[in-house]
């Protein structure tokens, strides 16, 4: 059994690795924080995208400082629902962790939403923890 982590370079993938670390520990399992292009390219700024170098190196000081066994998968692929279920299955996921993020309603009628799809489709529970609010 393994948490299964979604993580996109934002406030709701650093809460969601977060959230990730505390049921690892909590049931004493291995973390897999799975990252995921959305099929449009590492340059995308408006939803997930592969993390550069320098968020990588940080993601994984935070995973090593967390004391869990951990790894990075990095699977550019189309559909990030999709990447998370099959890793899901893949490992047999004690459970699924996904931050989320504010959308307006055209947004969800129109791309769909990955955690809607995770949250339908998962064989396994799903976490959804929300970002702090930044304060300015």
């Amino acid at each position: 059994m393994t948490v299964v982590v979604g993580y996109v370079p934002s406030s709701s993938g650093r809460a969601a690795v977060l959230a990730g670390i505390e049921q690892a520990r909590a049931f004493d399992v291995p973390l897999v924080v799975v990252n995921t292009d959305s099929g449009r390219g590492a340059g995308a700024t408006d939803g997930p995208a592969l993390v550069e170098d320098t968020h990588l190196e940080v993601l994984r000081r935070t995973l090593d400082e967390s004391g869990v066994r951990a790894e990075v998968r990095q699977e550019p692929r189309a559909e990030p629902a999709e990447a998370l279920l099959d890793v899901a299955a893949e490992v047999r996921a004690r459970c699924i962790v996904i931050g989320l993020r504010p959308r307006s309603m055209v947004s969800k009628l129109l791309l769909g939403s990955t955690a809607q799809q995770v949250l339908l489709h998962a064989t396994c529970p799903v976490v959804v923890v929300k970002a702090e609010p930044e304060t300015a």
